[in-house]
């Protein structure tokens, strides 16, 4: 129900949402079942962020990942086989993919431990990939 309730706030504010931080204040119009006290998030962070900022904010985070996510397996691709570097990588790219699918059940990203691991996990994957690139410069010349 929760979730439900979520969307309608996404459907109601499409272009723009209520505004970020504003979750809290804006459901408790669109609560359509009885609880003890009010909730202060989705359990859904990406249902949660659609609803705050709306098709704008959420495409630009969509673009930003996408091009994150492609600079990530275009780099991973050009380590051989045999290097360590691109296994931990793989790991880092695993580890971001658990973080999100896990923020579709639970206020994940919320969390600043997880926010900071998150960001730990980019910066590794797009830094050893980096790295890389600066070998394979060096040893060109």
């Amino acid at each position: 129900m929760v979730w439900v309730n979520t969307f309608q706030i996404f459907k109601d504010l499409p272009i723009f949402g209520s505004g970020l931080g504003t979750f809290v204040h804006v459901f408790s119009v669109y609560r359509s079942f009885h609880i003890r006290g009010f909730l202060t998030n989705a359990e859904n962070d990406f249902l949660q962020f659609l609803s705050e900022v709306g098709l704008i904010g959420g495409g630009l985070l969509l673009l930003v990942f996408g091009f994150l996510l492609f600079r990530a397996v275009q780099r991973i691709r050009s380590f051989q086989s045999g290097d360590s570097k691109k296994y931990i990588t793989i790991g880092g790219m695993v580890g971001i993919l658990a973080l999100m699918f896990y923020s579709f059940v639970e206020r994940n990203i919320q969390v600043p431990s997880n926010a900071f691991l998150y960001t730990f996990l980019w910066a590794l994957v797009l830094r050893k990939s980096v790295v890389r690139e600066k070998e394979n410069f060096t040893i060109g010349e």
